[in-house]
């Protein structure tokens, strides 16, 4: 079966429909490029998300997480992001918590993201079972 196939069947099983298309996460690419923030994603082939990581890649069509490689922007589930931006400042300090909640709304608004909040974490949809 191929990967499309696989994936339609998948999204049929979950009753998920789409939320972000190529354009979204090509936009969210070019805003959020360089960004330091906590994140960790959702396969649509895997039951649990991956492990809180410090960074992700965009390359065209596709989502790299420090812990999970590259995956096409059509198989994330979702996306989330910790606002909060922490700087390492010594093993007897706190780290520096600065909150960049503001900024990533923004880029999240002006990408026409589809996003929720709880707290400090923004999850991106890339597929959802409510209504977009």
């Amino acid at each position: 079966m191929n990967a499309l196939k696989k994936l339609y069947k998948r999204l049929q099983e979950r009753q998920l429909v789409s939320c972000s298309n190529d354009t979204r996460w090509r936009q969210l690419t070019h805003q959020l490029e360089g960004q330091l923030f906590r994140s960790r994603v959702k396969w649509i082939f895997a039951f649990e998300p991956t492990d809180w990581g410090t960074w992700f890649l965009f390359t065209d069509g596709y989502l790299e997480h420090s812990n999970i490689g590259p995956i096409p922007w059509r198989e994330i589930e979702w996306l989330e992001i910790d606002s909060i931006e922490r700087q390492f400042r010594g093993k007897l300090v706190p780290d520096r918590e600065i909150d960049r909640s503001v900024m990533l709304a923004s880029i999240l608004n002006d990408c026409r993201a589809v996003f929720t909040t709880e707290g400090t974490i923004y999850r991106i949809w890339g597929y959802c079972s409510f209504p977009c």
